[in-house]
This record gives structure tokens, sequence and C-alpha cells, in this order.
């Protein structure tokens, strides 16, 4: 049970300890939410990146796709710039790990024109023992296109993000996070631990 706000406020070892909590729960609740379209296979509860967190886990089993997860639907602005992120730690370099994302339409249905139908920042291999964040980028749908993929941006800057950037359609209203595992060399020794996914509107430009 945390103090009022009016003893908080007057103690700042108080306000840090209940802004910690918080913290910590938003991403807590994020993770065990019953709205995901795919819930995450909860591994426990670890610190990542300063933040305690559920992970979800994705065992290695064969060779083909493992446990995956893929978040509710957010609204968003297509008008807007939106980073996508979440951090990853495998046990083994050949499991290749994924970040991707489906974008909806205003009826909820998923656009999945082209290379929209199976849409990822991240599919590589060779992820290392240890918490790694990566990102990537939807750009606004009359940002320029490049000239071999309609919904792929020309020229985002490399140093900004870690994956393949995207731009949204001129139909999206909402987006869905997604990730997991898939292709090991079929040893079944492995696991990849993904955390701290977020969805974040941008201000700066790009």
């Amino acid at each position: 049970v945390f103090p009022s706000v009016k003893e908080v406020t007057t103690d700042m070892d108080l306000l840090e300890e209940r802004l910690t909590y918080l913290k910590h729960f938003k991403y807590l609740n994020i993770m065990i939410s019953s709205d995901w379209i795919t819930k995450p296979n909860i591994g426990g509860a670890v610190f990542v990146n300063g933040q305690y967190t559920y992970v979800h886990k994705s065992v290695e089993s064969g060779t083909r796709c493992y446990e995956w997860a893929v978040s509710p639907k957010f609204l968003v602005d297509r008008t807007r710039k939106y980073e996508f992120s979440i951090w990853i730690l495998s046990t083994g370099t050949d499991i290749h790990n994924y970040l991707g994302f489906f974008v909806y339409d205003k009826m909820g249905n998923h656009i999945n024109t082209g290379t929209l139908r199976n849409p990822y920042f991240k599919w590589s291999n060779n992820d290392p023992p240890e918490w790694v964040r990566w990102n990537g980028f939807i750009l606004p749908s009359t940002f320029p296109s490049s000239p071999s993929d309609p919904n792929k941006p020309q020229d985002v800057p490399s140093y900004l993000s870690k994956g393949v950037d995207w731009k949204f359609p001129s139909n999206a209203e909402s987006v869905a996070i997604r990730f997991g595992s898939c292709y090991g060399d079929g040893d079944n020794q492995d696991i990849s631990f993904f955390a701290l996914p977020e969805i974040n509107q941008l201000n700066f430009q790009l």
C-alpha cells in the first residue's frame, strides 16, 4: 500500500518508489493482458533495461516456427511517425528472431497488399546471449516511397533504426506489434526471450 499523493510528494524516496512501482506494473500488465490477438508464452519475470517485466519465451522445437505473440490492435494516425521496438535475448545464434507488425483498416481488416502481407523490421539470427533493443519505424503514408516497394520509405537514415523501415498505407487505422522465432538448427536446446514491446508515436523529424 502506497502513501497518499500528499504524503508522497513530501518524501522524494517514497515518490521514486511509487513511480518505479507504476513503471514496472505497466510492463507486467501489458504482457499478461487478455486482449492480445495471440497471447505471449509467458516465461517468467526479469529485469530488462531497468524495467521489471514478464517475457515472451520462444522455445526451439524442430526447424520451423515456435511460439509467437501478436499484440492487441492500437489506433494510429497514419500522418504521423511511429517507432516499434522490442528487447531480445537468445541462447542460440542459429534461431531467427523476428520483430514485425500488422496494419488494419477502419473495419479491422488486415491490409495485406504486397509486402504488407507479412512485414518485419527484423528477421535475422546470430543474436547474442544478452539483451539487445531492436527497433524499426513506420512513417506517414505521405512519405516518399522507395522506388522498389510502395510500402517502404525512401532514404531513412540507417543510424536511427536497427531494422527495416516501412510506411503506412493510405487506409491504415490501427496496428499490432508481433514477435517470435523460427528456423533453428533442430537440436531443441535454445530459447529466445522477448521483452518490453512498445509502439511510440514520434515527434522528431527523420
